[in-house]
This record gives structure tokens, C-alpha cells and sequence, in this order.
């Protein structure tokens, strides 16, 4: 659905005319349109149980977008849907049929060290998998090779991992690696830092139109160029997937040029389709103008205006 959401963003009612649709027909952002055409691609290609889910679901998702999306309320869809609604899902730091917490806490899931199995699902054993350099139930200790030192707020049976950025070191401090483990890189400070986005799973953290940037100590999610729907990294040659409206070529994400596909895109006479980023619109030729959804002359447009003018004036109006 939010894929959907994501890939309907620039879409509108589709009649070429986006203003008098806006204004007769409201917003496309939060018409039952949008919702339909969301509705029709959410189980394309998938298993039986997702359409089965949808068709036993389908009011209730109606339901979020009359009253809580299109009124602008900010809300956590899968909070919403997957863990209040239909109880498929757990609050991420639970696991299991009950949503147990992720030991010690769900709030610091294996000391934030590693990975509870089956975390966010009602699946899984709440076991940790130790991202390197930790061991142990909770991931609390050092793996060997590796020096430890006290630290706060660290598992109650065992040390913490000080240095667990080396994979060499001359000491017991992050300054003292002379070479770094895997996933981490040195800084200019010559200090080997963590790479969160090559951590797995951690990708799924930025939304689906970002990529992860690491940073000293840190990370961030940085928005796709705007013609990617997914992408890798930064610019149109870094896309993964193209937005509607345009496609890859020779690497790159470039746009569509509707007006080329047939003569369809733009039915009716006297109408030519101009081309634009990511989109199209039709409009009436040189001498000709839009008159209810037709393009006629000009001079027999303004006929029809006196015509209408003269009949309404003899009838006493």
C-alpha cells in the first residue's frame, strides 16, 4: 500500500484537463480514485493470501484513508493496519504469537548489539544474532580477538565490546586499531567507524525513496533523485527503479515522451499532446479551443456563446 501511495504521488484523474478536474472533482491526493488504483496493484504478483487478506481487509484500509489520511491526521499505517487492526504484526522489539519482548528489553533489543529473531513479527524465537566483535545470549561480551572494557548500560553478564571496530589493534581503545572489521572504515581521524547501511536488515530504516548515509557514529536517510522510485544512492544513474513517467536508459532514469507512443494518448481532433517531465498533457491546436471536453474553432466558440446569450435574454431572463 505504501508502495502505492508512493508511486500514485504525481498521478492525477488522468482527463488531461487537471484543473477543471481539481475543481469539479476535488483532490486526486485523496479521492477514492487514488485509493482504487492503489487497491488494484496492492497483491500484483503475489500469493493467494494477499488477495484473500485484502478482500477480508479491504473496508478497513477505506476506512483509514477517508478518515485519517485524506483529513491530513498523521498516523503510522502499519501500526494502524498490520498490529492494531489485524494483529499480524508486532511492535518492532517483539516477537513471537504474544509479542514478547526482545531480551533484555524491547526498547534495546540484544543490547542493541544484534538482532532478535523474529523481531516486528509473530514469528521467531527472540534469539540474538551478535553483530561481529559480540557474543554471548544477549550479545553482552566480546568475541575473542577482541578487548572489552566497563562500560554503562551494558548486559549484567558480561563486559561490553570497547574495541570491536578492530579487527587488529595495538590496544584496548578505537584509537589503537591498525586494521578495522568488517563493515567499518576509518575516518579521517583514523578511527574505524561503523558502517550501519551495510548491517543487515538495517537498510529497511529509510523509507522506500531513500538511501542510507553513513556518518561518523551515526547515519542518515537521504531522498532519492526525484525520478527513482528506489534507488541505491544518489542521482538518476544510482536508480533501482524508475517513478511512472520514466524509464531506464543506458543507466540512468530519464523521462517518457508519451507523446510518441500512439496516437491515443490524446483522442479527438484537433488536439496535440505536449510532453513533460515524468507526465503529458493535451491541449487544442493553433485556432482551436476547448469547449466541453471538444476542440473547436475559436470564431465558433464565440458563436455558440452569443447564440446562448440571445436565447436566454429572449426568454425574459
Amino acid at each position: 500500500f505504501l508502495k502505492g501511495l508512493l508511486s500514485t504521488s504525481k498521478s492525477n484523474f488522468g482527463g488531461g484537463n487537471t484543473k477543471w478536474e481539481e475543481t469539479n472533482l476535488g483532490s486526486y491526493a485523496f479521492s477514492e480514485t487514488r485509493f482504487l488504483e492503489i487497491i488494484e496493484d496492492i497483491c500484483s504478483g503475489q500469493s493467494q493470501q494477499c488477495h484473500q487478506m485484502l478482500e477480508k481487509y479491504e473496508d478497513v484500509l477505506e476506512n483509514w484513508w477517508k478518515n485519517v489520511f485524506a483529513k491530513g491526521t498523521k498516523s503510522d499505517l502499519r501500526d494502524f493496519f498490520c498490529i492494531r487492526r489485524t494483529k499480524v504484526c508486532c511492535p518492532h522489539g517483539t516477537y513471537g504469537p504474544d509479542c514478547r519482548d526482545c531480551k533484555p528489553d524491547r526498547k534495546n533489543p540484544c543490547n542493541g548489539n544484534g538482532i532478535c529473531d523474529g523481531d516486528g513479527t509473530h514469528s521467531g524465537t527472540g534469539k540474538c544474532s551478535c553483530h561481529p566483535g559480540y557474543e554471548g545470549e544477549l550479545c553482552g561480551k566480546c568475541s575473542d580477538g577482541y578487548y572489552a572494557r566497563k562500560q554503562r548500560n551494558v548486559a549484567a553478564d558480561g563486559d561490553a565490546a570497547a574495541n570491536n571496530a578492530c579487527s587488529q589493534c595495538g590496544g584496548p581503545d578505537v584509537e589503537s586499531c591498525t586494521a578495522c572489521a568488517s563493515r567499518y572504515f576509518k575516518n579521517n581521524k583514523g578511527i574505524c567507524n561503523l558502517d550501519e547501511c551495510t548491517m543487515p536488515g538495517f537498510r529497511l530504516r529509510c523509507a522506500l525513496d531513500e538511501y542510507c548515509v553513513n556518518s561518523i557514529g551515526s547515519y542518515k536517510c537521504s531522498t532519492c533523485h526525484p525520478t527513482c522510485l528506489s534507488c541505491h544512492g544518489p542521482g538518476r544513474d544510482n536508480c533501482k527503479q524508475c517513478k511512472d513517467g520514466y524509464h531506464i536508459e543506458e543507466g540512468a532514469c530519464v523521462d517518457t515522451d508519451e507523446c510518441l507512443k500512439s496516437s491515443e494518448v490524446c483522442p479527438g481532433t484537433s488536439r496535440k499532446c505536449i510532453n513533460l517531465p515524468g507526465s503529458y498533457r493535451c491541449e487544442c491546436v493553433v485556432g482551436f479551443k476547448d469547449h466541453g471536453g471538444v476542440c473547436v474553432p475559436k470564431s465558433q466558440s464565440r458563436n455558440v456563446l452569443v447564440v446562448v446569450v440571445v436565447v436566454v435574454a429572449g426568454g425574459g431572463v
